[in-house]
């Protein structure tokens, strides 16, 4: 199982040990990888079992630097610079018939003398060291049977000992290492398209390396010429495999992969090895995808398990999330209650609306709220101006909610015309006459504005005193010119606190009351804010495709 025959990846690694700045993850010392494993869930005793590893062949390294000349078997002398001699190391794992153990410390003279230098994308093979190598046995055992513990451990080493002394054994430790390989080769020109980023260091510019990777990328395409597609998806769901067993939350690691490049990578423990894996088989991705002109199945589809026909397009509101829009992947995100940019847009007509839904669902969570009548717009361009916003929020993925009074001509020609033309997608309301008298009786609004004015403790006129004035006005500035003509209640008008306390009252009796030709229904307003509240977790992509806005009464039709 791999991508590239031995020959070919040789190849491209030793082009690599050439030019090491092609590279963008730092290339790591022993002492660094050792301490770049144990932050990741692989331990590793120190950096001298590193060398070890490499030693014996378990481990091979990327770069090989000495200022002395070496003359080690398939270590190949690349070039001299700076007065250090580079090489690649092109050893294979050797199979020894007597086994590997004892083997550390038995190193020639010359090693002594080399400075190694590894990818971090090697952690997939000290992983393997660690899970082969690792004494199995119960944190209990001493205290259920102490000499167990001697007998487990040699039941343990007469394993190792049968297993290391067959083929198998260094066969397994070569396609370890290989699998690394394909990764790190890849790693240079793929690496801009997984993280959307890129690194170069003097005497490059971002334009000169961007060159040199472009002609390298050319290389790589002719490597995939003669792999199947088998086999690429072989490897990728290895590694997929692998970092689920490291680390068993696939949905978090959807989450943390959409996550910038800076956070990603210092992720510590199980989840930021798995998160390694994953990239490495996202990496093999990418520049197959480059290669061959066609999809392979994102890292989460590959692992185990098995998903259903529709179900990723389901929970991510598209097949490919990695490949999405921003607005898909924000769809998503706050699905999950992660991400907070602006999910729902609510246009209201006025500072009463305003602050009947602000206080009801709260300016953040991702809703935004737009006053239309604060809006700075000529007459004339006002309704062109509304319209051109829905149509913004549709593609930025924005569901558009929209509440205005019925004598508002101008905006409710342009919403209904964008609704006909499915140019926004939302839902609209329409107060007949206005928020106050859709919403509530005159005796509810007597009951909200005594209860406003005795909040200051002033003396305040008996409600049969106010009931009379009002009881034939029509909307709600009807309803305070009444008031203020007979001086009475002159501290409250239609205001941001006068919609704020409309909507405590209306949570409290979220139904008309018995009498009301609407008896026992839920009031629009309550409508509107639950409405607001549960677009945040809506996936915007999946609703559209199921809905549409009715242009007559702003309601969601299903589509046919």
């Amino acid at each position: 199982m791999q991508i590239m025959d031995y020959e070919k990846l040789a190849a491209q690694r030793s082009e690599l040990a050439a030019s090491p700045e092609f590279w963008q993850f730092d290339l790591l010392t022993p002492e660094k990888l050792c301490q770049f494993s144990r932050d990741r869930a692989v331990p590793v005793l120190n950096a001298d079992t590193i060398k070890d590893l490499w030693c014996v062949g378990l481990l091979r390294s990327d770069l090989i630097r000495s200022r002395e000349r070496l003359e080690i078997p398939s270590v190949e002398f690349i070039l001299e610079e700076n007065g250090f001699y580079a090489y690649c190391d092109k050893r294979t794992v050797e199979h020894r018939a007597h086994g590997y153990g004892g083997f550390f410390g038995n190193k020639p003279a010359e090693f002594d003398s080399v400075e190694l230098l590894f990818h971090p994308f090697r952690l997939y093979v000290l992983y393997h060291v660690d899970r082969v190598f690792r004494l199995h046995s119960t944190s209990t055992q001493y205290l259920l049977n102490p000499e167990g513990i001697a007998t487990v451990s040699k039941h343990n080493i007469d394993l190792l000992n049968r297993w290391t002394a067959g083929k198998e054994f260094a066969e397994r430790f070569e396609h370890w290492n290989r699998v690394a390989e394909n990764a790190i080769v890849l790693e240079p020109t793929a690496y801009t398209a997984v993280f959307h980023v890129m690194r170069w260091s003097y005497p490059d510019t971002q334009d000169t390396l961007a060159a040199k990777l472009q002609e390298r990328r050319e290389k790589i395409r002719s490597l995939f010429s003669d792999f199947s597609e088998q086999d690429i998806n072989s490897i990728r769901s290895e590694l997929c495999q692998q970092a689920e067993l490291l680390d068993q939350n696939k949905l978090i690691h959807v989450l943390i992969r959409l996550m910038s490049q800076h956070e990603r990578l210092k992720l510590r423990s199980a989840l930021g090895g798995s998160m390694l894996f994953l990239c490495m088989a996202e990496i093999i991705r990418r520049a197959a995808e480059d290669a061959l002109g066609q999809n392979f199945p994102e890292e989460d589809e590959i692992g185990f398990g098995q998903w259903m026909a529709g179900a990723r397009k389901s929970i991510y509101g598209t097949e490919r999330i990695f490949d999405s829009t921003r607005e898909t992947c924000r769809d998503f995100l706050t699905s999950m209650g992660l991400d907070y940019g602006v999910k729902v847009r609510c246009y209201v007509e006025g500072e009463t609306e305003l602050g009947a839904m602000v206080s009801a669902v709260g300016e953040a969570g991702g809703t935004e709220f737009i006053n239309l009548r604060g809006q700075v717009v000529e007459k004339r361009g006002k309704g062109l101006s509304f319209a051109a916003s829905l149509k913004n929020d549709k593609k930025s993925h924005i569901f558009s909610v929209v509440v205005m009074d019925q004598d508002r001509d101008d905006f409710i020609r342009a919403l209904k015309k964008a609704a006909a033309e499915e140019s926004f997608f939302g839902r609209f309301f329409i107060s007949s006459p206005d928020f106050e008298f859709a919403n509530f009786t005159v005796d509810e609004m007597i009951d909200v504005l005594l209860e406003l004015e005795a909040r200051d403790n002033i003396q305040i006129p008996a409600k049969d005193e106010i009931a009379p004035l009002v009881a034939q006005t029509q909307s709600g500035k009807q309803f305070f010119e009444s008031l203020k003509k007979n001086e009475l209640l002159q501290r409250v008008g239609k205001s941001e606190t006068w919609g704020e306390a409309l909507m405590k009252y209306a949570l409290q009796h979220p139904e008309f009351p018995q009498g009301h030709k609407k008896a026992g229904e839920i009031r629009p307003a309550i409508e509107v804010a639950r409405l607001l509240i549960n677009a945040r977790d809506a996936g915007y992509v999946r609703s559209i495709e199921t809905y549409k806005v009715d242009p007559a009464t702003g309601e969601l039709l299903k589509r046919d």
